[in-house]
């Protein structure tokens, strides 16, 4: 008995301590890293995580009733790995609180009610803190109901092995997928795509739940393959999904909350998290009752899904428009070195067919606000998905004087803070393929906000289902391609005093070139 009292407490002094080094990790990954950065540097810290949790876990399962033995060993390891830590912390540099003068909060749950949620947290990093914990949450109350449902068929032990082994093949697996996708880059519509992804595997794991328990223990819809091989495909489907977005969530708590605020704000999220794996500890139901789990993961990551659309719909938008033209197009690039990574601009572009905007979307990995036509945003279908795009409508003064000026004020407020502009300042798609006269509107917005201007081409669209030439456009099917190609190019940046329509249009005709 006192054994066991004394390795309870040990236990308990080690997570503590382990809770600070979980902390500090995030903490100083947001002082160490770019932006940029963030999401390779996150990407390994929860692959290490993982390899670090499965490296320890299986061992003392594989060894079973005979890991006393192996004490000793497991002692001597457990303090070397502290010492590399310890010297591999001597390498850190030295750092200061962005804070100095905040006083410690013992109840830091309390402090985000108060100060966080009552002066306005960012929605997203709210959400950001919520998500994170979702991902442990559901993943863990699925693999307790895998092992519960399908333990009776295979051995307990070797059956928790596959289990284990699946689930970090599918971290290992989406965190790869992530970094491909998002380029490195944060990318907040990796986000729901995971999650409607998951909740189509959990409602699978519903149907084999279901024959499982009406067929006496064996599925019958799938002849050759056994249950436990479709809910280790499931189960591997479900991580790989649910690890998509978890770069992209802690750099969203890492880099775009308050710094004065980080710290306690990242404390939340841990408690959060151990708030939800308790949860999910105390959820593993009988058997009997795994279909009704899996029926609630799949609503909730549906949930998940829509509150991430509420808080960046035009992140989300802008990635699925990244995966339907890459589906379509082959996108050619040249100069993006030339667009800013932040800060305010205006980039201008030749127009050339009703997908320019779209193809441009695809193309840069920054939120661009594209001026549009006030009629595009009445449209049913179309009109929907630009104004979540964040698009600006804009009339000219002879329909709408108003909505002309209150363009212009929308246009200078975001770039003010520090957003893209996307203009087409020709005003209309070319009917005959060469560039229209540029109108004096860019001019107008360089003046009034004097931000670098950044002329682009697009080269391959004119000729295209989309474009007018030889008659209206998106009238004749046989002028579909499939991964046709496209280029966009990209020219150096124009002072704004230097961003008048007629030097900005010899730029856009010379690097547009031949090719239209």
């Amino acid at each position: 008995m006192q054994s066991a009292v004394l390795v309870t407490c040990a236990l308990g002094v080690l997570t503590v301590l382990l809770t600070f080094l979980m902390h500090a990790r995030h903490v100083l990954l947001s002082r160490l890293m770019a932006e940029d950065e963030l999401v390779g540097g996150n990407t390994l810290l929860v692959a290490g995580g993982s390899l670090s949790l499965i490296g320890g876990v299986l061992p003392v399962v594989l060894i079973g009733d005979g890991v006393g033995r192996f004490v000793p060993w497991i002692f001597l390891v457990c303090v070397a790995a502290a010492l590399v830590g310890y010297m591999a912390s001597r390498e850190l540099p030295a750092g200061r609180p962005a804070d100095t003068g905040a006083a410690i909060s013992f109840n830091p749950l309390t402090w985000l009610v108060r100060n966080g949620l009552a002066h306005g947290v960012e929605r997203t990093s709210l959400f950001a803190l919520f998500g994170v914990a979702w991902f442990w949450l559901s993943s863990m109350l699925l693999f307790a109901q895998l092992w519960r449902l399908l333990g009776p068929e295979s051995g307990a032990q070797s059956l928790l092995v596959q289990l284990a082994v699946v689930a970090f093949c599918g971290v290992i697996a989406g965190l790869c997928l992530s970094v491909v996708l998002s380029e490195g880059l944060f990318e907040f519509g990796l986000v729901p795509v995971g999650a409607v992804g998951q909740a189509f595997f959990t409602l699978d794991l519903v149907f084999l739940s279901t024959e499982l328990a009406t067929s006496g223990g064996a599925a019958t819809d799938l002849p050759g393959i056994s249950p436990n091989w479709r809910a280790l495909a499931d189960l591997f489907a479900f991580v790989a999904l649910g690890s998509l977005s978890l770069p992209t969530l802690y750099v969203q708590l890492q880099a775009r909350s308050d710094p004065r605020q980080r710290g306690r704000f990242l404390s939340c999220g841990l408690i959060i998290l151990a708030v939800s794996l308790l949860i999910a500890g105390g959820a593993a139901l009988p058997t009997r009752g795994a279909g009704t789990v899996f029926a609630g993961l799949a609503v909730c990551a549906l949930l998940v899904a829509a509150w991430a659309y509420r808080c960046e719909a035009h992140l989300i938008l802008r990635f699925l428009t990244w995966l339907l033209i890459h589906s379509f197009y082959r996108i050619g690039k040249s100069g993006f070195e030339h667009i800013p990574r932040s800060g305010p601009a205006v980039l201008v572009c030749n127009h050339v067919s009703f997908v320019d905007s779209v193809v441009i979307m695809a193309a840069i990995r920054r939120p661009i606000r594209f001026v549009m036509d006030h009629r595009i945003h009445q449209t049913p279908v179309v009109g929907f998905l630009f104004r979540h795009s964040r698009t600006i409508p804009i009339a000219t003064a002879k329909e709408d004087p108003a909505m002309k000026e209150a363009a212009f004020e929308e246009v200078a407020r975001a770039l003010k803070n520090g957003e893209l502009i996307g203009l087409f300042p020709e005003g209309r798609i070319t009917h005959t393929g060469e560039i229209n006269h540029f109108r004096y509107g860019v001019g107008r917005i360089v003046t009034e906000t004097p931000v670098p201007v950044v002329p682009m081409a697009l080269r391959g669209l004119w000729g295209s289902f989309f474009s007018r030439r030889d008659g209206p456009a998106m009238s004749r099917p046989t002028l579909l391609r499939w991964l046709a190609k496209v280029e966009l190019v990209v020219g150096g940046p124009v002072a704004p005093e230097n961003g008048t329509p007629e030097h900005l249009q010899e730029i856009v005709t010379e690097l547009r070139g031949g090719m239209v």
